[in-house]
């Protein structure tokens, strides 16, 4: 689950290349739309969307096709939708319980276990992080089957966006401890296919699985597979803050240029009265941006925030350090924001949550082990810029400079 942390300003010119040609280029057509598209009631997720081509019956087309194909989506992976297959799955063995049950699903739902699956196992060990001493699988910190950590601490879907923390008891050690025996994906749930389509099943009444942290990743892939079966020009397609670019913008002298986004500076309480500012300014095409952060979705008990990011191995939200005495404390140079850049939204929407949950220097140990791109930002105002990226100052998105490099070799 993401906040809305990428913006893409259209105002700003950005770096073009230059299409060459004799004759005269079609008229550029492009048509915005706004839906809804996941969740359900209060708590829904909207996608906005700029669509570039020549054709607009295709234009008209891909948008029906999209947002036909995330509703669809959403009908499975609906959590609080007593209509949908995960509602289902997670709420079966109330009654009666039998671990063969299978629960068949459709070949996108299918698509994120396997992926799931395929990071737990590691085969190529990607996610090997040695932390404390000991060898850590860091891709295990991105699990589906963390939804009853997050409905112990009250940040489930019906509750996520409550921030009134006088009804919320903070979990004792002793009941994470229990809760944290259902969360293992590898252990826990188990996927194939027969006869009758793809299927999932769970070992324990208990298990519940959640896709919150990965289906608008998904979501925006889906999108773009849907913008190339059109072949449109261009788009921009952002579903609750998944931002995907795909292509470039194209202008109506036929050339095109490179989009222009910007990255949300992390603050929890913004001044209304005030200008908006930004982070920072990237020119970006053909890739997604994906912002994981812990400022605008949390609770405060006791001078405490707590996050809906919630660590599957600790049972702990993200930044939270509990003593032996059973109290809380907030660290202070945890991260409160981490973008990733990359072709796949799905993966970069994963990877956030990873490097979020990791921290500074084990995430960025993380990402260049994998080969990822992104910006991190700290609680204690430092920042770290890993890969290439294309930075560009503009007068409403330099708050970067209010911050100091981690190294600087993370620097723009």
């Amino acid at each position: 689950m993401k906040k809305i942390a990428i913006t893409i300003l259209s105002a700003v010119l950005a770096v073009s290349t230059v299409l060459i040609s004799a004759c005269e280029p079609p008229k550029i057509k492009y048509l915005d739309f706004h839906e809804f598209v996941f969740g359900i009631g209060a708590q829904q997720i909207s996608l906005n969307a700029t669509l570039y081509g020549t054709n607009q019956k295709k234009l008209l087309k891909a948008k029906d096709e999209i947002i036909n194909t995330l509703k669809s989506l959403n009908k499975e992976l609906n959590t609080i939708d007593k209509n949908s297959v995960i509602w289902e799955f997670n709420n079966y063995g109330i009654e009666e319980f039998n671990p063969e049950k299978k629960f068949y699903v459709s070949e996108h739902v299918y698509h994120m276990l396997s992926t799931v699956e395929g990071l737990h196992k590691d085969k190529e060990g990607k996610g090997n992080i040695i932390i404390d001493g000991e060898e850590l699988n860091a891709l295990r910190l991105f699990d589906p089957t963390i939804y009853p950590l997050m409905e112990l601490w009250g940040l489930g879907a019906d509750k996520i966006h409550d921030k009134d923390s006088d009804d919320r008891e903070i979990p004792t050690t002793e009941k994470i401890d229990e809760i944290l025996d259902y969360v293992d994906f590898l252990s826990n749930v188990q996927i194939g296919e027969d006869e009758e389509g793809y299927y999932i099943k769970k070992s324990r009444k208990e298990v519940k699985i959640d896709f919150g942290g990965q289906a608008k990743g998904y979501g925006a892939d889906l999108a773009v597979k849907i913008c190339e079966k059109y072949n449109l020009k261009g788009a921009i397609i952002d579903i609750g803050g998944n931002v995907y670019l795909y292509k470039s913008k194209p202008m109506a002298d036929g050339s095109v240029q490179k989009f222009t986004v910007v990255i949300n500076k992390p603050d929890p309480k913004p001044n209304p009265i005030l200008p908006k500012k930004y982070f920072c300014a990237l020119r970006a095409e053909n890739i997604s941006l994906v912002t994981s952060g812990d400022y605008n979705r949390y609770f405060e008990k006791n001078n405490v925030k707590y996050a809906h990011i919630i660590n599957p191995l600790t049972g702990l939200p993200v930044n939270i350090e509990r003593q032996e005495n059973g109290e809380d404390n907030h660290k202070e140079d945890g991260l409160t924001s981490v973008t990733i850049i990359h072709t796949s939204s799905e993966l970069a929407d994963i990877y956030a949550t990873i490097v979020m949950l990791l921290g500074m220097e084990k995430g960025i140990e993380f990402m260049k082990k994998n080969s990822l791109t992104g910006v991190l930002i700290s609680h204690n105002k430092k920042y770290a810029a890993v890969g290439e990226i294309e930075q560009f100052d503009h007068d409403l998105a330099n708050v970067y400079k209010e911050y100091e490099p981690y190294q600087e070799k993370y620097s723009f």
